[in-house]
């Protein structure tokens, strides 16, 4: 439900956005980098803390076109490994201890300023904002103890959802934090239902995985009118 009118709130200020005037529209591409974190049948969500189990590094590239002073769609590529340690309530085999493996993401998002913002405008020079979106991965099988469950698959990803803010550092460099939770299926740590008799996890409860560090984009082109201050 939560999700739900989030992402009917980020369709509406998109819809508003469409509105405002083009003389704002920018192209950046810049790089991030920063780490990720896994929660999902051996480390399910109890207490905030459980968002930031078991940090494992991440990095990856991006292109943003800024629509409007409100709105941008930005892509990503993205590398990034993930762990997670069995401390959850559900029955798996004693040698289910920890697993760990890699993931590469392809994903396209929508992002939504609070304030008007352009990119190199030094007036107009920082703002949070929210993105929603969608994408797919592909991920290496994961470990788990000595054994290897699943061989090397492409999954959608259900949901994309993340805030940020940026800052024009300068006319031609923005640097920003980014915090999303990528919803995925149940297969992300080799714990799904295997068969008949080997169900391990909850097939419902499907496993997430999330990025939190920085960006550093490049701004290309420049149609916001806004000038140099003079020397």
């Amino acid at each position: 439900m939560i999700m739900t009118r989030y992402c009917s709130l980020l369709v509406l200020c998109c819809l508003l956005a469409a509105a405002s005037p083009a003389k704002s529209q920018t192209f950046e591409a810049g790089f991030m980098a920063g780490t990720t974190f896994y929660l999902g049948d051996m480390q399910p969500y109890d207490t905030p803390a459980d968002l930031f189990k078991n940090p494992r590094y991440a990095g990856g590239v991006f292109g943003r076109y800024n629509l409007s002073q409100h709105i941008s769609l930005r892509a990503n590529i993205i590398y990034a490994r993930i762990a997670g340690e069995n401390v959850g309530p559900y029955e798996m085999p004693a040698d289910y201890e920890s697993f760990q493996t890699w993931l590469a993401e392809f994903s396209v998002v929508a992002e939504v300023n609070f304030l008007p913002y352009i990119a190199g405008d030094m007036d107009k020079r920082a703002t949070p904002f929210i993105y929603g979106g969608t994408g797919t991965m592909f991920f290496n099988e994961p470990y788990t103890g000595e054994n290897k469950l699943r061989p090397k698959d492409i999954i959608p990803q259900k949901i994309i959802l993340g805030l940020g803010a940026r800052y024009n550092f300068s006319r031609k460099i923005t640097v920003g934090l980014d915090w999303g939770m990528r919803r995925t299926s149940d297969e992300l740590d080799g714990v799904f239902n295997i068969g008949v008799n080997e169900a391990y996890g909850i097939p419902e409860d499907r496993d997430w995985y999330s990025f939190l560090g920085m960006t550093v984009s490049y701004r290309f082109k420049d149609r916001s009118g806004a000038h140099c201050p003079p020397h």
